[in-house]
C-alpha cells in the first residue's frame, strides 16, 4: 500500500520539491503563504552566498580556522564561529580547556 507521504521529495526547496509543490491542490490563500516562504527563502540564500564566500576566505588564511577545519565535518563557517566565540585562545592554559570552552568537548 502506497501512502500520499511516500511520494513527497525530500528537498522541497530543490526543483523536483518545487514541482511537487505545484502539482498540490491548495486553497488559494495557502498556495500564497507557500510561494512567500519560498521566496523569503530564496532571498535570504541569496543573502548568505557573498557572506558564505567571504567566511570561507577569512578561513583559508587565518591559522586558527586552518587548524579546526583540518578536523572532520568543520569547514569555514564553522571554524570562523567557533574562533570567534573563543576569543583569544592565550588566556587558556591548555588545549583541553579551548575544547570545553567552545563546547566540543561531549563529556562535559
Amino acid at each position: 500500500m502506497t501512502t500520499a507521504s511516500s511520494n513527497v521529495p525530500d528537498q522541497l526547496l530543490r526543483a523536483n520539491g518545487r514541482a511537487f509543490l505545484r502539482t498540490l491542490a491548495l486553497p488559494p490563500a495557502s498556495l500564497q503563504r507557500i510561494m512567500v516562504a519560498l521566496a523569503i527563502i530564496d532571498e535570504i540564500d541569496r543573502q548568505l552566498v557573498p557572506l558564505e564566500r567571504e567566511l570561507a576566505r577569512l578561513a583559508r588564511r587565518q591559522a586558527g580556522c586552518q587548524a579546526l577545519m583540518r578536523q572532520y565535518g568543520v569547514g569555514p563557517v564553522t571554524a570562523t564561529t567557533v574562533l570567534c566565540e573563543l576569543g583569544d585562545v592565550s588566556r587558556l592554559s591548555a588545549s583541553r580547556k579551548a575544547v570545553r570552552c567552545s563546547g566540543l568537548d561531549i563529556g562535559v
